[in-house]
């Protein structure tokens, strides 16, 4: 399974910077893939629509999650307002987030997640890796 993500919208969005991150389930320990997969079934997402919520007039500033999952022969992307209303989606969202924080090497492209000798992740861009580096 291979499950990609990404976010954008909101106050301090860039555009250049919110590329897609991908996770490799199958590079996951296995209690990890076990319950990805789990809260993929629960919210049954090969079920849900293209798109979930819609701004409300005039609204400015929202947020979104695009959601991409692969699995087989089967494949479904989702794109999703923020806040998230449906508690099985939000624990599917949290979950692949929390993975994204601790497990590097099932993330992919390497090139997007970088890692710096004081191991902190760097999602977005070369020059906070410098800035954090630097400011050791």
């Amino acid at each position: 399974m291979r499950i990609e993500f990404s976010q954008a919208g909101g106050i301090v969005y860039f555009p250049g910077l919110n590329k897609p991150i991908t996770v490799e389930v199958d590079q996951l320990d296995v209690k990890d893939a076990e319950e990805l997969k789990r809260l993929v079934d629960a919210s049954h997402f090969f079920d849900l629509p293209a798109a979930i919520g819609l701004p409300v007039k005039g609204m400015a500033d929202y947020q979104f999650y695009t959601l991409a999952i692969s699995d087989n022969d089967r494949q479904h992307s989702v794109r999703i307002l923020v806040p998230v209303e449906d508690p099985a989606l939000l624990d599917l969202i949290q979950a692949v987030q929390n993975i994204l924080n601790s497990a590097p090497t099932a993330i992919q492209p390497p090139s997007i997640r970088t890692i710096c000798p004081a191991d902190r992740f760097h999602l977005y861009h070369p020059q906070s890796l410098r800035e954090c580096c630097n400011s050791q």
